[in-house]
């Protein structure tokens, strides 16, 4: 339950899309080779809904022969709508459901519903830059901020 503490740059920078395709192509070949002689092999759904800045594409995660890979509802970064991304509304089938976890908690997407926003961001922010000054500081005095003894850093 990572998502529900994690977002945005604490967590997507697209570092996931590799084993994306990877989980992807695997379990293709699993479903491929488990279909007795003679029969028609499944064609695979994936949908994905993708946050972070890298490219889908890029990691070539696109349909095949094999799957089909239908990108929902994605960003980049709160950007405008990549054009490897086409909006679509489809009639939902079947398949693997692919999400990115910045998708459930939006800090820039107003469409998703989800506990985090800009008020929760920005005491996210203002606890990362103490978190950074307070590691600047000497060791004894760093105790002293942690025990209430130190009114401001």
């Amino acid at each position: 339950q990572g998502y529900r503490h994690l977002v945005d740059s604490s967590l997507d920078w697209g570092q996931g899309l590799p084993a994306l395709r990877d989980f992807i192509q695997t379990t293709s070949e699993a479903a491929h080779s488990a279909v007795p002689a003679g029969s028609a092999p499944p064609r695979l759904m994936f949908y994905v809904s993708y946050f972070g800045l890298g490219s889908p594409l890029y990691w070539n995660i696109t349909s095949s022969d094999r799957f089909q890979v239908r990108h929902l509802h994605s960003s980049i970064a709160g950007v405008s709508i990549p054009k490897h991304i086409q909006e679509i509304n489809p009639f939902l089938e079947p398949g693997y459901f692919c999400l990115g976890a910045s998708m459930l908690q939006p800090v820039y997407n107003t469409h998703a519903p989800g506990n985090w926003n800009a008020y929760l961001e920005a005491g996210y922010r203002r606890q990362a830059r103490f978190l950074v000054r307070l590691a600047t500081v000497e060791q004894g005095f760093q105790a002293r901020i942690l025990m209430g003894k130190v009114k401001e850093l």
